[in-house]
């Protein structure tokens, strides 16, 4: 069985352009200067892991910078609060709390703990919520979760107010 080559980028297994060693979407882009490299250049003809980005000035630190000469962690102090509990060095989300210790949301399917990521949904629901089938389900879910104090009869009464 014949297969095509693959694109010479490091992750990328497209197939490459006719009489290249690169696929469509890479094809304008250059190879690092560095030998066996298969990283696109960022700067200065290298990849970001061999130099085409600075490093943070900080005494000791070895991240990429962000923003002047210093990393993200380096840099100009951030406008967001940290977390109220004792020793916490994340940031608050809600209630001036990390999603650790109470801050975020929960996910709003009845029975997922999980923190709420998009939508008021975790992860793992907001994929399937997006689904039209599963979106029916999970807003009847939601509604009916409303009326969980509700005993069958009592529910079926407020639901059905003309039946015996």
């Amino acid at each position: 069985m014949f297969h095509l080559p693959t694109c010479y980028f490091k992750g990328c297994a497209r197939p490459t352009v006719e009489g290249a060693i690169k696929c469509e979407f890479h094809k304008q882009r250059s190879i690092c200067l560095v030998q066996d490299c298969r990283n696109q250049v960022f700067a200065r003809n290298l990849c970001v892991r061999h130099g085409g980005k600075k490093t943070c000035v900080y005494e000791g630190c070895h991240q990429n910078v962000r923003l002047g000469n210093l990393c993200g962690k380096h840099g100009a102090g951030s406008t967001r609060k940290l977390c109220v509990e004792d020793g916490c060095t994340k940031f608050a989300q809600t209630k001036q709390r990390c999603s650790a210790h109470g801050g975020g949301q929960r996910c709003k399917l009845p029975g997922c703990s999980t923190h709420a990521r998009r939508g008021g949904f975790c992860t793992r629901h907001t994929n399937q919520v997006t689904r039209p089938s599963l979106r029916v389900a999970a807003t009847a879910n939601i509604a009916l979760d409303k009326f969980a104090a509700y005993s069958k009869m009592n529910l079926h009464a407020l639901l059905n107010p003309d039946s015996p």
